[in-house]
């Protein structure tokens, strides 16, 4: 019986930075460019500024999906733009929406 044996092609840095770069600039939810991307051995940092934790997330997102991304290191903040209450309105939906989210994940049944 023969086996085939897969072959891996590693991405470089390089690469996957500028699909990160040109994911971000195409996603209509964000507004990329208050971010800065950085890759090293497979891990992308993201920092910089975004108006809303829901922009934050969708970096988060389009980031995560990409191939050859290992990790994700987030050091995004939220800009200074908009009042101070839509900031905490902002803050206690997204901490909701991540609890309910874990409470899901760790309540849904297995396969």
């Amino acid at each position: 019986m023969a086996t085939t044996a897969a072959i891996v092609q590693m991405r470089t840095d390089d690469e996957i930075r500028n699909d990160v770069v040109h994911e971000l600039r195409w996603d209509p939810k964000l507004g990329s460019k208050d971010i800065a991307v950085d890759v090293k051995d497979g891990v992308v940092t993201l920092s910089g500024f975004v108006s809303s934790f829901w922009q934050r997330r969708a970096a988060e997102k389009t980031v995560k999906r990409l191939r050859g991304c290992e990790a994700l290191r987030m050091t995004l903040e939220l800009s200074s733009s908009g009042s101070e209450q839509t900031r905490r309105s902002h803050a206690m939906r997204f901490t909701n929406w991540t609890n309910t989210r874990a409470y899901r994940a760790r309540t849904s049944p297995q396969p």
